[in-house]
């Protein structure tokens, strides 16, 4: 492309160049009173040069404008052409980057299933020591209550997908979660399986088959 300050920096110096031959011109002929002489005809000459010089630099000026212009509309097509090419480019990483989500997706509902899964077989662990014949109904519903976490599977779920949207704050590490979960869980748990109803048993527990056999000796005897 034309560089164009560098045409209006000659451009402006033509026109200084040609104001001031002219003023000389004009000088002249008015200190001599109108008429031409040889010195006349020299100021008109120069003058004459400048300003040919500065009607070129115009159309210099006027020529590097139009092909800038053109060029100009060129580099835009040009630029056009290379965003359709880049385009190009990223349809395989872009569809690539679509199915890493999908499988990303998947996976997280696969998890989330595997959960569910051991989350209701830890449940049923949970009616298994609630059998003991010496829990109450609140220890029992203690414990159904504290073992459920839904949060994890429902709850730190939705919050994450919100957090990729700024919607919400990442949820703390799930893991770290379920581990003090189970551990409190099983401490519980094994509490209540070892659990037994303070008792008044009597001093003596008489041995039922010693009983018997006594009861038989005595009839026996009679």
């Amino acid at each position: 492309m034309a560089d164009i300050k560098l045409i209006e920096a000659q451009l402006a110096e033509a026109r200084q160049q040609t104001a001031t031959a002219q003023r000389q011109l004009e000088d002249r002929l008015l200190a001599n009173n109108g008429a031409e002489d040889e010195e006349t005809a020299s100021l008109r000459t120069v003058a004459d040069l400048h300003r040919s010089r500065e009607s070129s630099l115009v159309r210099v000026r006027e020529a590097a404008q139009r092909a800038n212009s053109t060029a100009a509309i060129e580099a835009r097509h040009q630029e056009s052409t290379n965003g359709v090419r880049a385009a190009r480019g990223l349809e395989r990483r872009y569809v690539n980057a679509a199915k890493a989500l999908e499988a990303a997706l998947e996976a997280t509902a696969v998890a989330r299933s595997e959960f569910l899964q051991v989350s209701s077989e830890l449940q049923a662990a949970v009616r298994a020591v609630c059998v003991n014949p010496e829990l109450t109904n609140a220890h029992t519903s203690a414990l159904y209550t504290n073992s459920a976490r839904s949060w994890i599977s429902d709850g730190a779920v939705r919050q994450y997908v919100r957090s990729l949207f700024q919607e919400d704050s990442p949820p703390e590490s799930l893991a770290g979660i379920a581990a003090r979960h189970m551990q409190q869980t099983i401490v519980r748990l094994e509490a209540a399986a070892a659990y037994r109803k303070s008792t008044h048993q009597p001093q003596y527990i008489i041995d039922s088959e010693s009983a018997l056999r006594t009861m038989s000796e005595a009839g026996e005897g009679a």
